[in-house]
């Protein structure tokens, strides 16, 4: 696990050093942060435990004479679970060079998922890990991988470009899993998404395909957002494709419908109905409601809770966190 760090830890300090040193020639260079950080309990009968979410960037930019801008985005994600027998943590890290211009943005390194980024719905019951739990067949694939990693000697390279259309904003990416033992565990993982946003909605659709040794898993959302007043919802919709692993076939959907009410400008309540399709035997429906509290500082604190109607017992979350 610590060879498996060490390797985005110096891919990290790589880009960091040599966009430091070039930022000090120049006159003015533009540098941004944001984050969040919580602390979470999970209670339920068969789900529970305490655990740190932390997520974070840093960048930096400065232009040129021919109106390019360079630079380096830097971040980390991190889950570290406090109460079990046996320490261990979920960490990704991210480091790219960037270029930025008319034709939009390129980042080249190991770059954050497009999917996980355009596609952005309240968190179920509030909780991180918990949405996780339940996008990972989504939305929030490559992301998953990348967390998933971190228990691992490898690690995913490649490149990523933003940029705007007409109407619309496009990402796509392709990164590809190293193979540090030799065993044919080499993997490929492509996103491509497609966004247009009018003043009160706005429609999105993506596309993302991992391939790993016999395991071929791809899936497309679609997703539709609108927002009125103090009252914001929508729709996202993913068709599972086809998962080969061991000769076998199987696909399904996943529905999410969610909506949010502005109690005030602190307040806020959340509330989602999740259907799974699944696997050819597995159909279920899922519910989460949650309301936080925002302090104007960045601090808030949030409590959820989320259930099935036949396999999941009900889980209850508390949530304290600071966003900057």
């Amino acid at each position: 696990m610590l060879r498996a760090q060490m390797k985005p830890i110096r891919l990290a300090a790589a880009v960091f050093l040599a966009t430091t040193t070039m930022a000090m020639a120049q006159e003015k260079v533009q540098i941004s942060y944001s984050g969040i950080i919580t602390l979470d309990h999970l209670d339920g009968v068969n789900y529970g435990g305490d655990y740190f979410y932390g997520n974070g960037d840093v960048s930096f930019r400065w232009s040129t004479v021919n109106d390019l801008k360079f630079g380096a985005d830097v971040g980390i994600e991190t889950f570290g679970f406090l109460n079990q027998d046996v320490g261990y943590d979920l960490s990704a890290y991210y480091a790219v060079g960037v270029v930025e211009g008319k034709f939009g943005k390129i980042s080249i390194g190991m770059p954050r998922s497009v999917m996980s980024e355009y596609f952005v719905v309240p968190k179920v019951a509030g909780s991180e890990l918990l949405d996780l739990d339940i996008g990972f067949l989504g939305s929030d694939l490559v992301r998953y991988v990348k967390l998933l990693l971190s228990d691992a000697d490898g690690e995913m390279y490649g490149v990523r470009y933003d940029g705007i259309i007409g109407r619309f904003n496009v990402a796509a990416s392709v990164s590809q899993l190293s193979d540090s033992y030799g065993n044919g565990t080499a993997g490929n993982i492509e996103e491509i998404v497609a966004k247009y946003a009018a003043d009160q909605w706005s429609i999105t659709l993506g596309t993302v395909r991992f391939e790993q040794g016999g395991i071929s898993v791809n899936s497309t959302s679609l997703e539709v957002q609108g927002h009125s007043g103090k009252i914001s919802g929508g729709l996202v919709f993913t068709k599972l494709g086809e998962l080969f692993l061991g000769g076998g076939a199987d696909d399904g959907s996943i529905s999410r419908a969610f909506a949010s009410y502005d109690v005030s400008e602190a307040v806020k309540l959340n509330a989602q109905i999740i259907d799974y399709q699944i696997f050819g035997n597995l159909d279920e429906t899922l519910y989460s409601f949650d309301v936080s509290y925002r302090h104007k500082t960045g601090a808030f604190i949030n409590a959820g809770v989320f259930t099935g109607e036949t396999g999941i017992d009900k889980i209850f979350n508390v949530s304290l966190g600071y966003k900057f």
